[in-house]
């Protein structure tokens, strides 16, 4: 027997990943996805759709949730010696460096400066104008509206001499100058600095915490300033200590979603920190060393995103993600000197008992181990130098006794004692004479008897305590004293003590207080072979089939199918239900937790350390609120139970490449709550294609999406990401949209999306059945008679008609002042809808097209678009505001879009047309003067 403390094995998958500390991480390098020319990563920020942005000497890299991408910016070149880049609230990407500060424009194929000739060493923004910068170590403030008036923030001084700076931080709506004598705070009103601490080294980088300050430093170590005492505390790399921190020369700092501190170094790799028990424990990451771990040992940037994901900028080999998962789930291992792991082992059935869990394996040598839960140590049991009978097991359990019951494939149970270390052994009488099978599924019925199938040869029913060696055998053939079948299992007892059994009659029960076996039978709801079932607490009793649930009706005796969302074409293989009622479901592949409650489905088939493994029958069980599932080919698959508790992220679903069936004009209102797509279609029914996505979240393989049709609430699988729906009908189509993963989405559909089909002009005179082209027809007719046959008494009063003409003329007039009104006083609004103007003008909606085009030879979307292009042409000529402020102010929500639309209206995008209209701007702005 061999011991041993390390319980986790590493898997290697398509990606390198480990788990430390009860996390898993994950390695990779996108240097080469990105097509990265340069590879000195040296800032790294995300904007508020979830876009993960950086920079090097003179490239801007966008991370758009799908893949790296390296931006091809004309204007910029390897002398602009970019250093920072920050986002707005509102998006906007500013970057600065050696020869001043930029802003991207939205087309992403320019950036303009704002303040040229201004060494820009640090930049962030305090709110969507106004911008803090470090420039040759002095703080600067200034407002985007207004760059050429910039103001110095007179810098302090220590020992005589003025302090220099080298960063800003904004953290939680505080703001902080990082210096070499410490760390200051920034009084935005009064425009002073007041010292957070002094210390004697330049502060690289920093972290605040409500109490506390983590800090780099250029040459001293990691430090930890404690607000309410005052003092620092320092972390030194220690030469024969390799838990200290790996280098004293820091570069960058970030705290992750989960509280862990990452260190980036000079030259020394990787350092994750973590506080456990008071103390400060350090783990590092270097590219020489073992395992996974990061590709380049300079680190220079470091951001922690909103979804779990550390991106680490290095010096030389672009940028390695670290990707982080809300709990782990790792293997549980045991090491055996003739095997050697034991995580490539099946498991054929795992016993909680105390702090210790029994685990037995029916492969590669057979055997079982006893894990401790309470030190981590483990003992493995070796077939071949013990007293099993025989070393492939079928399954193990504790007897509640103190004795550990082993079943292996022999038509033998061996009792083993963990305290003498002795075993015993029962055989069936007949079994040599009939070895037809094994001792098979069993339960502990609330006397604390124990069950076993023998199939083929009945029920037997081993007493608790010495008299275990008489056990109660119950077959066939006896009524209700004996089951239908010789082939009945037990599967669990209920919460009443009724032992439950499948059987192919159906589902039976053992009553023990009327001492009668009864059938439930197919006939009570159940048509196919049910292979697992439980007590959830609520006492109600579920019922696992080979794709379906059953949950019994107690009142009407009776059993009702559920389908899990999602899951209906899954041959289940095993199920648990855990104390808060969620019944967890394995699969060969998959594990689903379903909460009967909501119909809420939490994923696990496609976390990325799952791949590969091969899921056991009924291997599922929950101890010390964590989940222990067994596998046939990695061992145990541990992870917490509390993982389901944090499947409540609603994610916020983006679309592109959208499409529809005729290359219709479409416009796309998008935001967070509601979506509304509208369709000026060609024909009576059309079709729309939208790829999905979540912003930031870098695991798209791992995502399942689903739609909801509000009329029906059918819900459908979208392959892929890929939603198309097909024959819309005029007017508006609703979907909910939803998504689930194993990082925590859950499985509601929270997203509404409208699509609204617009009628096309031509079919208000469609409709009518050629009624309004018979009058036309008619008019015309009648018409021309009268022309051909002139008479003086009904000669038409042409002073009459002249007057009508004119009065038609100006109700026109009005109709187009009152739009013209309404569409300009809320020009800025982006849910401005036609729904506004019908209310003003008091028109129907068929009523107003058909007026709005007669009037301008327009539909009702193309002359209010028209208004706002021509405002937005308007404030590009004056050249005071920038192209995304122009958008905002013409009712764009999204300024890429906007350049998108005006380019391909006028032929130039805005940045351009700017550009070009700069000469005129100028002389029209001094003529005003």
């Amino acid at each position: 027997m061999r011991s041993n403390s390390k319980i986790f094995i590493y898997f290697i998958l398509s990606l390198i990943s480990t788990s430390v500390w009860g996390q898993s991480f994950r390695f990779r390098n996108l240097t080469v996805e990105a097509d990265m020319a340069e590879k000195h990563v040296r800032q790294i920020t995300q904007d508020p759709a979830g876009n993960i942005w950086m920079i090097t000497n003179s490239t801007v890299i966008r991370h758009d949730g799908q893949a790296l991408k390296s931006l091809k910016i004309a204007t910029l070149s390897q002398w602009d010696n970019l250093k920072s880049i920050c986002a707005t609230p509102k998006g906007d990407i500013y970057i600065g460096g050696q020869k001043g500060l930029r802003l991207v424009s939205p087309e992403l194929d320019s950036a303009t400066f704002i303040r040229p000739r201004f060494n820009v060493e640090s930049v962030v923004f305090t709110d969507s104008s106004t911008l803090w910068t470090v420039s040759l170590g002095s703080i600067y403030r200034l407002e985007t509206h207004s760059p050429d008036k910039i103001e110095k923030i007179q810098p302090p001084e220590y020992s005589g001499a003025p302090v220099t700076f080298n960063k800003v931080v904004l953290n939680a709506g505080k703001l902080y100058a990082l210096s070499d004598k410490g760390i200051y705070t920034i009084d935005r009103k009064a425009n002073t600095l007041h010292p957070l601490f002094y210390f004697g080294s330049t502060v690289t980088d920093a972290i605040f915490e409500k109490d506390r300050v983590w800090f780099g430093t250029e040459f001293l170590g990691l430090g930890l300033y404690d607000k309410k005492s005052g003092q620092i505390s320092l972390f030194n790399q220690e030469t024969d200590n390799p838990q200290s921190i790996s280098s004293d020369e820091i570069m960058a700092l970030t705290k992750d979603v989960f509280g862990n501190i990452w260190i980036g170094t000079r030259s020394a790799g990787l350092n994750l920190v973590r506080e456990e028990d008071g103390k400060i424990k350090f783990r590092r990451f270097l590219s020489d060393s073992q395992g996974p771990t990061v590709t380049e040992n300079d680190t220079r940037s470091l951001y922690a995103d909103k979804n779990g994901t550390v991106w680490s900028g290095t010096f030389g080999n672009g940028v390695d993600v670290i990707e982080l998962y809300p709990d782990y789930i790792t293997g549980l291992s045991t090491e055996v000197a003739e095997t050697g792991w034991f995580g490539n082992r099946g498991v054929s059935c795992i016993s909680p008992s105390g702090d210790d869990i029994w685990i037995s394996s029916g492969t590669s040598g057979g055997g079982f181990f006893k894990f401790s839960t309470k030190d981590s140590s483990r003992e493995f049991f070796d077939p071949k130098k013990s007293n099993l009978s025989y070393p492939y097991l079928n399954s193990i359990l504790d007897d509640g006794q103190g004795k550990i019951w082993i079943v292996p494939h022999d038509r033998t149970i061996n009792i083993f004692d963990p305290k003498t270390g002795k075993y015993e052994h029962y055989r069936p009488q007949d079994s040599k004479s009939s070895p037809q099978s094994n001792f098979n599924s069993f339960t502990i019925d609330k006397r604390g008897d124990i069950w076993f199938s023998l199939p083929g040869n009945g029920l037997y029913r081993f007493p608790k305590g010495d008299d275990w060696r008489k056990p109660t055998i119950y077959t066939a053939g006896n009524g209700s004293r004996g089951p239908s079948s010789n082939h009945a299992h037990p599967i669990f007892t209920d919460k009443t003590g009724k032992v439950w059994f499948r059987s192919p009659a159906g589902v039976e029960i053992y009553d023990p207080s009327r001492r009668r076996f009864s059938q439930m039978g197919k006939g009570k709801g159940i048509s196919v072979n049910i292979s697992a079932g439980r007590t959830a607490p609520d006492s109600s009793i579920w019922l696992l089939g080979r794709q379906f649930l059953f949950e019994y009706d107690e009142v009407g005796k009776r059993f009702e199918k559920r389908t899990v969302p999602f899951h209906n074409r899954i041959l289940w293989r095993g199920m648990n239900i855990d104390p808060k009622g969620r019944i967890w479901l394995n699969s060969f592949k998959e594990i689903v937790c379903y909460n009967p409650k909501d119909s809420t489905v939490f994923n696990l088939g496609k976390h990325p350390d799952l791949k590969g493994i091969k899921l056991n029958i009924d291997v599922l069980t929950f101890h010390q609120g964590k989940v222990y599932a067994g596998s046939e080919n990695q061992g145990v698959i541990v992870f917490p139970l509390s993982i389901a508790d944090k499947f409540d992220k609603k994610p916020n679903i983006r679309f592109r490449n959208i499409s529809t069936s005729q290359n219709e004009k479409y416009t796309l209102k998008d935001d967070e709550k509601a979506t509304t797509l509208e369709i000026e279609a060609k024909s009576k029914l059309t079709s729309v294609n939208l790829d999905l996505y979540i912003p930031g979240e870098y695991r798209s393989e791992a995502i399942s999406y689903f739609y909801t049709s509000l009329a029906d609430t059918t819900e459908h699988l979208i392959d892929d990401g890929k939603l198309s729906l097909n024959n819309l009908p005029y007017g508006n189509t609703e979907i909910a949209l939803g998504a689930f993963s194993p990082f925590g989405h859950g499985s509601k559909a929270t997203q509404k999306l409208t699509i609204v089909v617009l009628k096309p002009i031509g079919y208000i005179y469609y409709i009518s059945g050629g009624i309004i082209l018979a009058i036309i027809v008619v008019g015309i007719w009648f018409y021309s008679q009268k022309r051909k046959t002139p008479n003086t008494e009904t000669e038409p009063d042409t002073e009459k008609q002249t007057a009508e003409t004119l009065a038609k003329g100006k109700k026109d007039l009005e109709f187009l002042a009152t739009v013209d009104r309404i569409t300009k006083a809320n020009l800025s609004d982006p849910d401005f809808k036609i729904d506004t103007l019908l209310k003003a003008t008091g028109m129907s909606r068929t009523s107003f097209f058909v007026k709005i085009k007669q009037v301008t030879n327009q539909s009702g979307s193309e002359y209010i678009k028209d208004i706002r292009f021509g405002k937005a042409k308007e404030l590009l000529e004056q050249g005071d505001m920038n192209v995304s402020e122009v958008a905002y102010a013409v009712g764009f929500s999204d300024p890429r879009y906007f350049s998108k639309v005006f380019k391909k209206h006028f032929g130039a995008s805005p940045s351009e047309y700017s550009r070009r209209q700069k000469p005129n701007a100028v002389a029209q702005k001094e003529h005003r003067e």
